[in-house]
């Protein structure tokens, strides 16, 4: 094999050194080509960035398609793809030593459309290059400046004030190979934990794994319920790629009060992908599935006499909200965190918020601002993503179309409406996800609906429930310490409120 020279490009915000990522490629003797990359981030809380470390390889074969993917991170994730040979360009996150490489190796001259991979989800995009003079501009709006030497000397992405600046460093020693293992859950041993299967389609072909948790003491129970969760990647014990949401101790905690419930997994397990796992899941289908989770807690030995309620994190509680809509047999529904507006506000202040509090130029700041309202614009239409439908910036947010338009416009407070059992509301004063005014406008709507309700409005507890005085980005990047813990005495007002509004 002969080795081509790393390329190494630094990622710089307003001229402050914030990481480098490296690519590296070894010439095979078939003709193919390895590539090795590595990227490194440095802490720097107040532009939303953590210290981390990523590895990957790719190999291509002799005609530049790819063969095979392998990436990791510090958190112990791995993703490893075997690609068929319709593949012939990677957008890794942030690796633009890798772009650079690729493109290079593709001398451009005019225009070409090339099949990028993204490779953390699956996603399959077309990827544009128009050859501009000294600059290759890329239907992601990437501006790739090349030198006088006819390499790229720098990268500047969309939307943002960070630049990639090409550098002359040396490909780092450290390996993430014998890196530890991702986040597990670790049943306490002062409850009952009981793993299972749960099927979550009408044929019954489909199935969720699962776990219930209970008192120690059966006796002890008050109540039985199944939780739902929030947006995003996670498993049923609320382990994401790189922090612990903490679903596993509240579930848990709430047992040890009398409070058993059922949690599973939210993705087909059969799915190739995240994009293909995300992309067939819609707000129905997140009903469905919590439906058939109470029928199995109704046929459950030891809590098919109890009381049964729906727990619901944040867009879970607008599952949870719809279920008490349909079904008569709920007896409770609990809200966490949960949103009082439709999506639609809820993503315009959160992007609002993310402008006020980051350090972009008013420039970065209004070119963001409009690529929100693009992808919202996008949500509302029927036709299919491509190219030549949607921005370009986009389509590698499709998996989540599904869900965002179905719930885009759902009004939480008509849900409210719809149902008649008591509606506990459980809110933080410092989350910057979904404000307190949320909390406010759900008791409201129990109020009009006279409907039973409860509300716990914390101080100092944010999105997660969890305690937090930090404030713009840092008050997110503190999600990663796994040290912080949803206090007991939450736990406890939670149980209590339960015990008081079901129904003697």
């Amino acid at each position: 094999m002969k080795n081509i020279p790393t390329i190494c490009f630094d990622l710089m915000f307003k001229g402050e050194r914030c990481g480098s990522s490296w690519a590296r490629c070894s010439v095979l003797n078939d003709g193919g080509k390895s590539i090795e990359c590595r990227q490194v981030t440095f802490d720097n809380p107040s532009i939303g960035l953590s210290k981390s470390r990523r590895q990957s390889s790719y190999v291509f074969n002799a005609t530049d398609k790819l063969i095979s993917a392998d990436l990791k991170d510090h958190n112990g994730n791995h993703v490893h793809i075997d690609q068929d040979t319709s593949i012939n360009f990677i957008l890794e996150q942030n690796m633009m030593a890798l772009s650079a490489m690729l493109l290079e190796g593709l001398k451009i001259q005019h225009h070409e459309t090339l099949s990028a991979l993204v490779p953390e989800t699956g996603a399959t995009i077309p990827y544009e290059v128009n050859c501009l003079g000294q600059t290759l501009q890329t239907s992601l709006k990437e501006a790739f400046s090349i030198g006088s030497d006819g390499r790229i000397s720098t990268i500047q992405p969309s939307a943002c004030d960070f630049v990639f600046e090409r550098c002359q460093r040396r490909f780092p020693r450290w390996s993430l190979d014998n890196n530890p293992k991702p986040m597990h859950y670790r049943p306490p041993d002062t409850i009952r934990v009981q793993d299972t299967t749960l099927k979550i389609s009408p044929d019954g072909t489909a199935h969720r794994e699962a776990t219930f948790v209970q008192p120690k003491t059966l006796g002890d129970m008050i109540a039985s319920g199944v939780f739902i969760g929030g947006t995003g990647v996670y498993n049923r014990h609320g382990f994401t790629a790189s922090f612990d949401i903490g679903y596993h101790q509240l579930l848990d905690d709430l047992a040890g009060e009398g409070i058993a419930s059922l949690r599973y997994e939210k993705f087909d397990p059969t799915a190739i992908s995240l994009e293909e796992a995300e992309g067939d899941l819609g707000f129905k289908e997140l009903c469905t599935h919590a439906t058939n989770a109470l029928s199995w807690l109704s046929n459950k030995t030891s809590s098919k006499s109890q009381p049964k309620i729906a727990i619901g994190h944040s867009l879970g509680g607008l599952v949870a909200l719809k279920l008490s809509a349909q079904q008569n047999d709920l007896d409770a529904i609990v809200l966490l965190s949960t949103p009082g507006r439709p999506l639609r506000e809820i993503l315009q202040e959160q992007q609002g918020w993310f402008l006020k509090e980051s350090e972009m130029s008013k420039g970065a700041a209004k070119e963001s601002s409009a690529l929100s309202q693009v992808f919202i614009k996008a949500l509302e239409d029927d036709a299919e993503w491509t190219l030549e439908t949607v921005d370009a910036r986009i389509l590698a947010f499709k998996r989540k179309r599904k869900l965002y338009s179905t719930v885009l416009n759902l009004d939480p407070c008509k849900l409210v409406a719809q149902g008649q059992c008591p509606v506990i509301i459980v809110q933080g004063t410092t989350d910057v996800q979904v404000a307190s005014e949320d909390a406010n406008k759900l008791a409201k709507a129990c109020e009009e609906a006279g409907r039973p309700y409860h509300l716990l409005l914390e101080d100092g507890l944010d999105h997660l429930l969890k305690r937090n005085t930090e404030t713009g980005l840092k008050a997110l990047r503190i999600y990663k310490d796994r040290r912080r813990r949803i206090p007991i005495t939450l736990i406890r007002k939670i149980a209590k409120a339960v015990k008081e509004l079901i129904p003697a």
